[in-house]
């Protein structure tokens, strides 16, 4: 694994995060006195095209940026904070995500977006980021 490799496998889940609540943000359904906890929650609840636009670009510049770069792992990376934060909520409050197996299919299904996007990126690395000079 080269460095580049690691670092976008290491800025992942940042990624994810940041997938999911930067359309939240630009929304006004925020009231600006949710915990981080509860935004994540109003972001993964109200998760919509933008959501998964962004989601599928990043996994497009990841592999366009390191065709070295997994696709499902990729795509589970960004998605893994997802789980944490049920399970956190899971321990404050053990009625809530009554349907949690289901909701963690989901998140898979929803990790395989990201990774369309690897794959993509792959063929398509090679013209947007370093583009043949035509001495080849």
């Amino acid at each position: 694994m080269t460095h580049r490799t690691a670092a976008i496998y290491s800025v992942a889940p940042l990624i994810g995060v940041a997938s999911y609540v930067a359309p939240l943000l630009a929304s006004d359904v925020v009231t600006g006195n949710e915990s981080w906890l509860e935004l994540y929650a109003i972001s993964v609840e109200k998760a919509s095209g933008p959501t998964f636009f962004l989601l599928f670009v990043a996994g497009l510049l990841a592999g366009g940026a390191d065709a070295a770069v997994r696709a499902l792992r990729f795509g589970v990376l960004t998605i893994a904070l997802l789980p944490v934060a049920a399970v956190i909520q899971m321990a404050g409050d053990p009625t809530s995500h009554n349907l949690w197996p289901i909701e963690f299919v989901i998140y898979l299904v929803v990790s395989l977006v990201p990774a369309c996007g690897v794959l993509l990126g792959r063929h398509i690395g090679p013209i947007l980021f370093w583009p043949s000079d035509g001495k080849d």
